[in-house]
């Protein structure tokens, strides 16, 4: 099992991201976005893109308190 965290900053980065770590779409894949946004055409935004990226993917979803990234 691999994990990798990311803390989202642009498309491009993201896409770049997934393509330097090899990251290959699957239904092995889960994707957990933690969010403490509270404007939900941002959120749909990421969302969509991750769709898009690695369509196979599981995706889901959770608001925190804190953010959750490198410890």
């Amino acid at each position: 099992m691999k994990t990798f965290n990311i803390r989202f900053r642009s498309d491009e980065k993201l896409k770049s991201y997934i393509y330097e770590n090899e990251i290959i779409d699957s239904e092995d894949i889960l994707i957990q976005v933690f969010s403490h946004q509270k404007k939900h055409d941002e959120i749909e935004n990421i969302t969509a893109l991750l769709h898009k990226l690695l369509p196979s993917a599981t995706l889901i979803g959770t608001t925190t308190d804190g953010e959750i990234i490198e410890g």
